[in-house]
C-alpha cells in the first residue's frame, strides 16, 4: 500500500498469514489521501495488504492512533468533483491567456498607427 508509515506487530487476535507466502502480517498506519491513519495490516514479506485492522490502536506503545482533524476522507465522487473543477479553471486559463494574446496584439496595432499618424504629420 503507497503512503505508509509506522510498522506494527499486533496482538494474538489480530494475526494474519499471508496466503501467498504464509508470512506473518505487519500493521501499519494509512497516509494514503483516501484513508488517512487508518490502520491495515500486510504482509512482512511480500508487502501484499491483507485487511484492515479492526482499531487504530498502537498496543505495543499504549498511544490511540486518530486522524488528524484536517485530514479529509475523499471518496470518488469528491475526486471527480474536484477533477471537473481543475478541468474548469483550467479552460478559464486557457481563454485569459488567449484573450490576453489579442489584448496585446490590439495594443500594438495601435501603437504602430499611432507612430504611423506622428510620422505623417
Amino acid at each position: 500500500m503507497q503512503g505508509s508509515t509506522s510498522s506494527r506487530r499486533w496482538s494474538s487476535a489480530e494475526q494474519l498469514l499471508c496466503p501467498s507466502c504464509h508470512a506473518p502480517g505487519e500493521r501499519k498506519i494509512s497516509q494514503s489521501i483516501q484513508n488517512p491513519g487508518r490502520a491495515y495490516i500486510r504482509c512482512s514479506i511480500c508487502q501484499r495488504f491483507l485487511r484492515w485492522a479492526q482499531s487504530n490502536r498502537r498496543e505495543d506503545e499504549g498511544v490511540e492512533e486518530s486522524t488528524p482533524q484536517s485530514a479529509i476522507m475523499l471518496n470518488a465522487t469528491n475526486m471527480h468533483d474536484i477533477l471537473a473543477e481543475l478541468r474548469e479553471i483550467r479552460m478559464l486559463i486557457k481563454m485569459l491567456e488567449k484573450n490576453l494574446s489579442l489584448i496585446i496584439i490590439f495594443l500594438i496595432v495601435i501603437v504602430v498607427m499611432l507612430g504611423h499618424q506622428l510620422l505623417k504629420n
